[in-house]
């Protein structure tokens, strides 16, 4: 769509051109000659445009990758609505994702790909999705009806469930070790068409497709499942800025995606490993005679599953979790000193939200109205000093308040990658440090509003009442029994 507009302007601005010039040569009476001057420099600005426009603008509308059609399903879901399956509950897949005409651009974009290159690599595209075609036709009803026979099992956890989804990820390593030899020749041929200049572009394109290719959800530790190259893409406009980037990236991509596919390999196994122990925990040691529930014996093996074997499983992962978190943070830091600072803004923002989903963002935080009472017109210089010292008071108070709160979100953090549940001692903590953060803020805004003269403490009533009135519907959700996370 945005290559037929460009053409639609390219095209425009050479017509207009045309136009323009013609009209420099009509002579009517109200014409004199300085305007008919004007307007034949006009005339040539305007071409210019277009001979520089149109040229890219065909080529853009002529891309080959452009009318690649998106994967209309994937394996193993069900796309008929007539069939009885339609509505009912399947057991989540872990095969790798499919490599979409969204993220083939992307590459091609990436790689500075002419367009011969990109027919190339269009007609290698083909190939590859007429092998995915046939494996996904293959695969499709064994794995809809093992995921749908397994759902309908899971509530008992039993025997019967425990081998329907052991066949179906056996089933799903099949088809994965397929797809990924499928993926792997896409992309050597790509890497084919590439120039000598290109070939140090295709690295961080592998780098980046054996990422894509993990099951998403595997790395619980939150900022070990931050990525900085989609975050740079979303974040940071300038081509210029993200081209500098690019050995910083390639440097980073090096370190995380070896951690990643660690973690995605062994996460297939511990699913079915986590699932296999809890299944036996309700088993005598025979393996086949089921014990009583309730009885000492189903309290004492459940107890055991919980406490032991299942942080057990979970936790192989945790070391190169902590360590993609590790990476993270150095990075953040180099991409701070790298990026100016309002294209970094939005990105850091996107990264605490991310790293601490439950402190970041304080809906709570009242720089606005504070910094708005400050620069009131008419503010005597001196009380001004003081409300800046009050301000600066509250902000220190407030960033301590929460740099404590995320060590103990960490805390919490590593605990439920462990368990996949929430833990007794830091969630207490991280609501009461939220709760005392907003009663921090409130106070600073209050101070702040008193300490003005009459005249224009007034026009900021309503600004503070409202602030007020948004502080507590805050603290009503913060406080509300219910609330499971922190």
């Amino acid at each position: 769509m945005r290559a037929r507009w460009a053409l639609l302007g390219a095209a425009l601005s050479t017509l207009l051109a045309v136009r323009t010039l013609r009209a420099s040569h009509i002579e009517p009476p109200t014409m004199n000659i300085a305007a008919r001057r004007k307007l034949t420099r006009a005339s040539i600005i305007l071409a210019m445009i277009g001979a520089l426009l149109l040229p890219r603008a065909i080529a853009r509308a002529q891309d080959p990758l452009d009318d690649l059609q998106p994967i209309p399903y994937q394996v193993g879901s069900v796309t008929d609505q007539s069939d009885p399956r339609w509505n009912k509950t399947r057991i989540g897949l872990t095969v790798a994702k499919v490599l979409e005409p969204d993220e083939l651009r992307n590459y091609a974009l990436t790689l500075h790909l002419s367009a011969a290159q990109r027919a190339s690599v269009r007609e290698a595209y083909l190939v590859y999705r007429a092998k995915i075609d046939k494996l996904n036709a293959e695969y499709q009803e064994p794995m809809a009806s093992l995921s749908t026979e397994a759902a309908e099992a899971q509530d008992n956890y039993d025997l019967a469930f425990l081998r329907l989804l052991t066949e179906l990820r056996a089933l799903e390593s099949k088809y994965q070790r397929d797809l990924v030899a499928y993926d792997k020749a896409l992309l050597t041929d790509m890497q084919a068409v590439l120039s000598e200049p290109q070939q140090p572009l295709f690295e961080r394109v592998a780098l980046r497709r054996a990422r894509k290719r993990c099951t998403p959800y595997t790395i619980h530790i939150s900022q070990g499942h931050i990525d900085f190259v989609e975050l740079v893409e979303k974040y940071v406009t300038d081509i210029d800025v993200r081209g500098d980037l690019d050995p910083l990236l390639r440097e980073y991509e090096r370190l995380i995606t070896p951690l990643y596919l660690q973690i995605d390999e062994s996460a297939r196994g511990i699913g079915l490993d986590d699932t296999r122990e809890l299944v036996m925990s309700k088993y005598a040691a025979d393996g086949k005679t089921p014990l009583a529930p309730g009885s000492p014996e189903a309290k004492a093996s459940s107890q055991a599953y919980f406490q032991e074997r299942r942080p057990e499983i979970l936790g192989r992962t945790i070391p190169q979790q902590e360590r993609l978190a590790g990476i993270n943070r150095q990075y953040i830091e180099k991409l701070k000193a790298a990026i100016p600072a309002d294209q970094f803004a939005p990105l850091w923002a996107e990264y605490l939200r991310l790293s601490f989903p439950y402190i970041h963002p304080d809906r709570c935080e009242p720089t606005e109205e504070m910094q708005s009472m400050l620069d009131a017109k008419g503010l005597d210089p001196d009380l001004r000093t003081m409300m800046q010292a009050r301000m600066e008071a509250w902000r220190a108070a407030y960033d301590a308040m929460t740099r404590d709160m995320e060590e103990h979100y960490i805390a919490y953090n590593k605990y439920f990658a462990r368990h996949f549940s929430s833990e007794r001692e830091h969630t207490p903590i991280i609501r009461k440090l939220r709760l005392d953060r907003m009663s921090l803020s409130e106070e600073a805004v209050k101070s702040l509003h008193a300490m003005m003269p009459v005249e224009l403490k007034t026009k900021f009533d309503k600004s503070v009442s409202l602030f007020q009135q948004r502080m507590a519907n805050y603290r009503q959700e913060e406080t509300n029994p219910r609330r499971g996370n922190p």
